[in-house]
């Protein structure tokens, strides 16, 4: 009874830290930047876990600079017309239809909730604007073997992490940027 009493009190309290701290809320403030920016440039561990962000990052803003839609076409979404779906229902852990039609698209869901043998190929070798869902697998067993077209209902994860890699891609970069411009 008193554990629960002490998560309430924590979760009220740091309700009131991250409203207080008035927003955008970001990673970090301007003295944490500097402190940031200090230890890459004095820590080698930091230097390096930097540089491998860098280094994650940079062909793709190269790559952006020259085609301001090539990483956004890589999303898995609902990019057809009369399908961007607005309602997504499964059966069986499994995609079984979409409803509705929003005006954009939408994020594509899994075409199953269960992990499947195969791996995302790179991302310069996916599919822009897939409208189908089938995704190009490299086989988890088997990596020297040629990549096959998974079918979308039986793509697993892979959308998911096709996705998340993206995003995640977006957030490095965000973060780069952050501390590249100091106010």
């Amino acid at each position: 009874m008193k554990n629960r009493y002490l998560i309430s009190l924590l979760s009220v309290f740091i309700s009131v830290n991250l409203f207080a701290q008035g927003h955008p809320c970001l990673f970090v403030n301007d003295d944490e930047r500097l402190s940031i920016d200090s230890k890459i440039e004095k820590e080698p561990w930091a230097n390096e876990a930097f540089g491998n962000i860098v280094n994650r990052v940079e062909k793709y803003v190269d790559i952006h600079e020259k085609d301001k839609n090539w990483i956004i076409s890589r999303m898995a979404m609902y990019w057809k017309k009369g399908e961007r779906y607005t309602q997504c229902y499964l059966k069986s852990q499994n995609w079984d239809r979409g409803e509705g039609d929003a005006p954009v698209p939408t994020v594509r869901m899994p075409g199953m909730r269960t992990w499947n043998k195969y791996v995302n190929v790179p991302l310069e070798d996916r599919t822009p604007y897939n409208e189908t869902g089938d995704m190009w697998g490299i086989s988890r067993i088997e990596p020297d073997a040629p990549r096959v077209l998974l079918p979308y209902k039986e793509s697993g994860h892979m959308i998911r992490s096709n996705n998340v890699e993206i995003l995640t891609l977006a957030e490095e970069a965000a973060f780069i940027y952050l501390l590249g411009n100091q106010g």
